[in-house]
């Protein structure tokens, strides 16, 4: 994406960092957000696979946003 978008994602790219932790672990405060809607949302889907899940999605974002 760096080819693509050269320094319009440079600029961003320490916000996109810290999203990046802020979903470093299913702990973390990203996660715990994102599960705590989605229950709202949908009572019947599984927080653990939630919290997974949106670890999994934003790493692999990032990764995808800043492959060499």
């Amino acid at each position: 994406m760096l080819d693509q978008f050269g320094d319009e994602l440079a600029r961003v790219r320490t916000a996109l960092d810290d999203l990046l932790a802020n979903f470093a672990a299913p702990d973390a405060q990203g996660p715990t957000a994102y599960a705590e809607q989605m229950t709202i949302d949908h009572p019947e889907l599984d927080t653990t696979t939630l919290l997974a899940d949106a670890v999994v999605a934003v790493e692999t974002f990032h990764d995808w946003l800043f492959q060499a």
